[in-house]
């Protein structure tokens, strides 16, 4: 399966920008080999990603039947602190990652309240898994429409062992 002429342009167009933001501000990244911050969030994917993951997947399960399990445990752990397809400090499908794990540690643009000016700076990872303060409080927004009742189901997140939609005949 070959990827989307617009998922390819817009995966370079991330890419560059990491490594522009990267030649600029180093000190301000940790990425390198082993490091995992990332990983250890669960983030939603972009459809159109699916099925590059799951042919990605695929290639996998051909390559390393026992990685490809691995990441088929995991992915069924409803209490993995992490994404399923990090294995060993490493994603098992790194080239084939989705644009929120390419995009992931980029600097943050904020206003230093000393100078008035921008300044860039790291996330800190708290600052991806804190709560509100009062949830109930909050207003829910739209509720996601859901599909015919029997035709469709959400069986895991794209990136995992199922890669996403199951369907279900009628």
């Amino acid at each position: 399966m070959s990827l989307s002429p617009h998922l390819v342009q817009l995966r370079s167009r991330v890419d560059e920008h990491f490594s522009r933001a990267l030649d600029r501000s180093p000190e301000a990244f940790a990425c390198r080999p082993g490091c995992d911050q990332c990983c250890h969030a669960r983030f939603s994917v972009f459809e159109v990603e699916a099925a590059p993951l799951r042919t990605a997947l695929m290639a996998l399960e051909e390559r390393d039947p026992s990685l490809r399990e691995r990441v088929r445990i995991q992915g069924r752990d409803p209490d993995l602190p992490h994404c399923a397809l990090l294995v060993d400090g490493q994603c098992a499908v790194y080239e084939q990652r989705p644009l929120i794990c390419r995009s992931h540690g980029l600097p943050i643009a904020a206003e230093d309240e000393a100078t008035g000016g921008i300044s860039a700076r790291r996330p800190l990872p708290a600052e991806f898994h804190r709560g509100p303060a009062d949830p109930p409080a909050l207003d829910p927004g739209p509720r996601r429409r859901q599909p015919p009742p029997g035709r469709t189901r959400r069986a895991d997140p794209p990136w995992g062992p199922a890669g996403g939609l199951v369907r279900f005949g009628r």
